[in-house]
């Protein structure tokens, strides 16, 4: 009898994972564009607006990573490219910490 863990995934189970690899990918770039709204000094209601979310909906689920933009600006003197640049690698790292 086959190993269960060793057999190879079906068609169906393929795709699922293939899927799940995109949604991530997709998951990161509209991370990334929430930063890049916050930068640009967007509203929480503009960017809840764009996602079909409450405002506290939004807020909830990025204000860590929109607070690190607003930390590095006010501390440094980055221009908001440098200043996005650096909380997307600070969020990126603490994505891999919580294995997200």
């Amino acid at each position: 009898m086959a190993d269960p863990r060793r057999q190879k995934p079906s068609q169906t189970v393929s795709r699922l994972m293939t899927v799940n690899k995109q949604i991530e990918r997709l998951e990161q770039e509209r991370d990334t564009l929430v930063l890049a709204a916050r930068a640009e000094r967007q509203s929480w209601r503009s960017i809840a607006d764009a996602l079909g979310v409450s405002r506290q909906a939004a807020w909830a689920a990025h204000r860590e990573g929109a607070a690190t933009v607003d930390r590095i600006r006010s501390r440094s003197a980055l221009s908001e490219p440098e200043a996005l640049a650096l909380a997307k690698e600070a969020v990126r790292e603490v994505r891999l910490e919580h294995g997200r």
